[in-house]
């Protein structure tokens, strides 16, 4: 699908629907990057942002030469100083956070995207483009310690959408990052063990070996622990396991216990 009919769908919905007027701004699209990626049969892509006046767009449109939108990109999002963090804290967290980057390829999605879309040219079905964003967020914190997460969404198959969320714990008083594995009394093999405590002793183990640590992610009441499709064999859906804070049963360090859920807010 191109972009104008994108846009033409856009604004019958706008309209349908009456949530907003139609801006009386004229829109311009302006190439920001010609060639983002070249592919193996020579086609290439450019990058295509809307502008309103001084209002920039906050999606990325990357296009084929035909006119064909092959991904949408939505500009990162956050994080945000929640308001209690010290100056030298939030400006260490924060330069960590640009110095990490996207947690995905865009490169690597565009060939994704064009595999898809030479598929669909191949059997004669309409392209619906495909579209990623990352956000970063606040989850949890106490007086020692804040924890973040980054969730990437990203559809290529419009029917079958990927969230993924990353977490990463910082020391609240100087904002340096904290090995995961320090928030808990036991070792790394115990730890790992009891968060992919689940179904038969065999399957555990396999969880337990690919566990990844930013996969646990912490919130006020609870943490989780993702686990991607395919992490151990015949496992085609992501599993979530979740785990109260008492039922860890002293597992994490007494400073390491998030804090009511006022704490997130």
């Amino acid at each position: 699908m191109n972009r104008t009919a994108l846009i033409a769908l856009f604004f019958a919905l706008v309209l349908l629907v009456g949530c907003a007027d139609v801006p009386e701004q004229e829109e311009v699209w302006e190439m920001e990057q010609e060639s983002v990626a070249v592919f193996s049969d020579g086609e290439t892509v450019d990058l295509w942002r809307a502008r309103k006046g001084e209002l920039r767009g906050s999606v990325a449109w990357y296009e084929l030469s035909d006119g064909t939108v092959l991904l949408l990109e939505d500009d990162a999002a956050g994080p945000e100083n929640p308001g209690f963090l010290s100056e030298g804290a939030w400006a260490a967290i924060e330069s960590g956070y640009r110095t990490v980057g996207l947690r995905y390829d865009i490169k690597a999605l565009l060939d994704q995207a064009y595999t898809a879309y030479r598929n669909c040219q191949a059997e004669g079905w309409e392209y619906e483009p495909g579209r990623v964003g990352q956000s970063t967020a606040l989850t949890a914190s106490n007086e020692k310690v804040v924890w973040f997460c980054t969730t990437v969404n990203l559809t290529l198959d419009p029917a079958n959408g990927q969230e993924t969320r990353l977490t990463a714990v910082f020391d609240r008083e100087t904002g340096e990052p904290l090995e995961i594995w320090s928030l808990f009394t036991a070792g790394e093999t115990e730890v790992r063990a009891k968060l992919a405590a689940i179904g038969e002793e065999g399957f555990r183990a396999e969880l337990a070996a690919a566990l990844d640590p930013e996969r646990i992610v912490f919130y006020p009441e609870y943490l989780e622990v993702h686990f991607p499709a395919g992490t151990v064999a015949g496992q085609t859906q992501e599993l979530i396991l979740q785990w109260d804070y008492d039922q860890l049963g002293g597992l994490l360090q007494p400073w390491a216990v998030p804090e009511g859920t006022e704490a997130a807010e």
